[in-house]
């Protein structure tokens, strides 16, 4: 008797468990982006992580200064602040002066750029909210 009630049970798991797949396909389906947006969303998936991004472009430019660089180039603009024109030579990242420089002018170039305080902020402001379970109730 005891494995009849057994058996009955997990039929009706099962058949709980078929009727609640379908239902969640049938409301993914109805969701599903179409047309442009899902082209983007597709080439969004594709994307590395941001912070791999991030790598790869920092180690593009450093191989580029040190071609720009061992060319020769140099470029001339007017400076307003002073009213004269300054030229200013490339300078290769890939030698140990460059290293030196990237790691030793990091900080300033960060604190510098000034949307850089309001976006930290918002980050941290969402990132705590988030981490408050305030998000989920908006």
């Amino acid at each position: 008797m005891i494995d009849l009630d057994i058996i009955i049970i997990i039929k009706i798991y099962i058949e709980k468990d078929d009727i609640m797949s379908q239902k969640n396909t049938t409301q993914k389906d109805n969701k599903e982006v179409k047309g442009f947006l899902k082209g983007v969303e597709r080439l969004g998936n594709a994307l590395p992580n941001p912070a791999i991004i991030f790598v790869i472009l920092s180690i593009a430019i450093i191989i580029i200064s040190a071609v720009v660089a061992s060319m020769g180039i140099e470029e001339s603009y007017f400076d307003a602040r002073t009213g004269e024109n300054v030229t200013v030579k490339a300078i290769s990242l890939l030698n140990a002066e460059g290293l030196r420089y990237i790691f030793n002018s990091a900080t300033k170039n960060f604190t510098s750029f000034a949307p850089l305080g309001t976006v930290l902020v918002a980050m941290l402001g969402v990132g705590v909210a988030e981490w408050q379970v305030l998000l989920t109730h908006l």
